[in-house]
Order: structure tokens, then sequence, then C-alpha cells
């Protein structure tokens, strides 16, 4: 399983967690990993990618993508397919060259437990979402999105790219959606039969970072929204729920901890997740 992640200057951050917790807590390193970019990192960063994790991953690959592809009629700023980038790079993925399971994660995800059981989920899973959509957007048939996109194993598929493509098409620009929303209409819609969405028995809730359940059953957590930990360094705006403080104070300590000790340092010395 190849892991895929996204990424630009503003999210470096993110990435390093994610790639470290991946192998700290989530215990699925050691296969390949693509990271696409939306802009160019600096020298810096990618030999600091490079040099923290190509012991624990069998392959590192960046791939600028700066196209938005063949999307006719569709202006470019109508785009708002992830907070740091225009391109529509998760939409674009299931049409690229590899015919491997992905397990898509965003930069913005960071694993506090083991995540092994996802190598074994079927051809479409995700992640459930609660998240509602606009009244403006009426073409919808739901008024909710049935997964978030944060968290998603799928095998590459062009007749998945080109039915999101063509539902994108035919809006012509005139609202502004995430690529969230056309992906749930399309799977949801023409592909129900390879849907699984993974629930809290399953051992693996993505849970936003204001969630307020009980964290005990979670082995990843997404910060989704505006605040994400390295923007706040560590504290959490008030309008947040308790634990979500704790949830960013620890995402800083494994970022500052890996970048100043290593990986190796991190697994006999970093506190567990509590």
């Amino acid at each position: 399983m190849r892991i895929v992640t996204l990424t630009d200057q503003q999210f470096y951050p993110g990435v390093v967690v994610l790639l470290a917790s991946l192998h700290l807590h989530g215990k699925i390193s050691g296969g390949p990993v693509t990271i696409l970019l939306h802009e160019e990192l600096t020298n810096q960063q990618y030999e600091e990618i490079h040099n923290l994790f190509s012991p624990y991953y069998s392959e590192i690959e960046f791939m600028l993508i700066r196209t938005l592809g063949d999307f006719k009629g569709v202006p470019k700023e109508k785009f708002v397919f992830a907070q740091f980038a225009k391109n529509p790079l998760k939409i674009l993925i299931y049409n690229w060259k590899y015919k491997e399971k992905i397990l898509f994660l965003d930069a913005d995800t960071m694993a506090i437990r083991n995540l092994r059981h996802l190598l074994r989920m079927p051809n479409f899973t995700a992640c459930p979402s609660g998240a509602f959509v606009d009244r403006q957007h009426y073409w919808f048939e739901r008024q909710y999105t049935h997964f978030n996109t944060g968290m998603m194993i799928f095998k590459p598929d062009p007749d998945i790219y080109n039915g999101i493509k063509a539902l994108i098409e035919a809006q012509k620009g005139k609202i502004m959606l995430g690529d969230q929303l056309f992906t749930n209409e399309y799977i949801w819609k023409n592909k129900p039969q390879i849907m699984n969405i993974i629930s809290e028995d399953d051992n693996c809730t993505l849970v936003s970072c204001r969630a307020r359940e009980s964290l005990k059953n979670v082995n990843l957590i997404h910060f989704t929204g505006p605040a994400k930990a390295w923007m706040v360094k560590g504290i959490a705006p008030k309008r947040e729920v308790p634990h979500t403080a704790y949830m960013f104070s620890y995402h800083w300590q494994l970022y500052n901890y890996v970048k100043k000790y290593g990986v190796e340092w991190c697994v006999n010395n970093l506190p567990i997740w509590g």
C-alpha cells in the first residue's frame, strides 16, 4: 500500500508529524510514500524529509502538480479543493500512474494508535463525516457528506476521476465546492457498492479536533477547520473543547522532538499518547 499526502510551505509541519506518527504510533511505515506538492518546498525541507524518514519508508517521492488538469469551463478561482491549494490534487490522484492501493491522508492528520488494520480494508474506505452542506448547494440530493476525504483507501480508477470531473464541469464554476462534496456525490450515487465507512467498531474513528466524544478508542486525529496545531503553537482557541489543547500540544511536541533528536529517539523517549 502506498501512503499519499499533500502539502505546501504552510502545511509542511503537518507532513513531518504525519510521517513520524505513522511510524511511531500507526505502525504502518516501511512502504512507499508520495507527497503531492502544490508548490516547491525549500531545498532544506526536501533534505530534511529524506534525512528524517528514508530509514523508515522504502521510497519517498515528491510530485509537483501545477496544472488544474482538463476541467473545462471552470475558472481557477472556483476551485477550493484544499485549504492551502486551488488545485484539485485529491481528485487527480484517481487518474494517476499507480495501480496499487492508496492510503491517502491529509497533512493535518496524526496517528495516535495502531493503524495496521487499515492495510486490510477494502476499496473504497473512508471515515464518516458529519459535515453539513450549505443551503445554497441545493443540487445535492443529500444535505451532508457521508465520508471525509482526509483519510481514504482506494485504488486509482479513471471511471471515478471522469465521473467527478463531469460533476465539476456541469456546474461551470457557478458554486465553490471542495473535493469532499464532489467525491461523496459521485461515489454515493454511482459506486455505492465499493464504499466502506469506518465506524468506531473498526477501531479507527477519524475525529475532528473539535469532536466531543472520548478519544480512548480513536486511532487517527484530523485537525479539521482553520485551526491547525502548527498555527497556534500548542494553544487551542477558546472556542475549542478542552482536549483540543492536549492534541495541539502533543502535535508540537512530536514535531519539535523529531526535528531536534530524530525519529529513533522519539521511539524510546516520547511520552505515549495519553
